[in-house]
């Protein structure tokens, strides 16, 4: 599942990755439809942007761990900080895409996940 607010970076994410043979079974654009669609589609592994309107990726992401303590979530941002670092692995994200990214830190991270391969938090380029 893939979260962004930016369209033509869920369109282009979604693409891509189908094209690599995963299946991307649900987009949205703001922290509620990630929590709506997380509820409807409990999918694997999702793609979870932070800077986002309504809510963000932090209560997002607080909101998911909730209902599934051991999802899948990897965060995408483009900002940089150790405070922004710290409160996402507080809140339980796998780790942390950094804008912009290669397609391939992010298959490399969903094929470990797939894997059940222990992953370090930390922020992938």
């Amino acid at each position: 599942m893939i979260v962004d607010d930016n369209e033509m970076i869920v369109s282009t994410l979604e693409e891509l990755l189908t094209y690599k043979g995963f299946d991307v079974v649900g987009t949205g654009h703001d922290g509620n439809d990630a929590i709506m669609l997380y509820k409807e589609l409990i999918p694997n592994i999702v793609l979870l942007d932070v800077n986002m309107p309504n809510k963000n990726g932090f209560e997002a992401l607080e909101e998911i761990k909730k209902i599934n303590e051991n999802a899948n979530i990897i965060m995408i941002t483009g900002e940089q900080g150790s405070d922004i670092e710290i409160r996402l692995q507080e809140l339980g994200a796998v780790t942390i895409i950094q804008k912009p990214f290669e397609i391939e830190s992010i298959i490399e991270i969903i094929k470990k996940i797939q894997n059940s391969e222990k992953i370090l938090f930390n922020k992938f380029v």
